[in-house]
């Protein structure tokens, strides 16, 4: 199983903050997903694998985190992930 983004964070206005400042956690059996060992979020499935082996039945349990650059402008910001099963 593998996570990545499409682009980076954007407002309805144009504003972005960078995916670089976007890091995620996974984790099979903890639902809190507790804040460690996170990975930068990328534009490259390859780069994003949260999951191998799974049986049916399993679960992958996401947590992401924003580092919001000081100056950036107040509002919505939103940006679409996909993620990709592969047998």
């Amino acid at each position: 199983v593998y996570i990545k983004a499409l682009d980076h964070l954007t407002s309805p206005n144009g504003e972005k903050i960078l995916i670089s400042n976007e890091t995620f956690c996974f984790n099979t059996s903890n639902p809190k997903v507790p804040g460690v060992a996170c990975h930068p979020l990328t534009f490259n499935y390859s780069d994003n694998k949260i999951g191998e082996g799974l049986e049916n039945g399993d679960r992958i349990y996401l947590k992401f985190y924003l580092s919001v650059p000081s100056g950036q402008l107040p509002g919505n910001y939103n940006n679409t992930i996909r993620i990709k099963v592969v047998p």
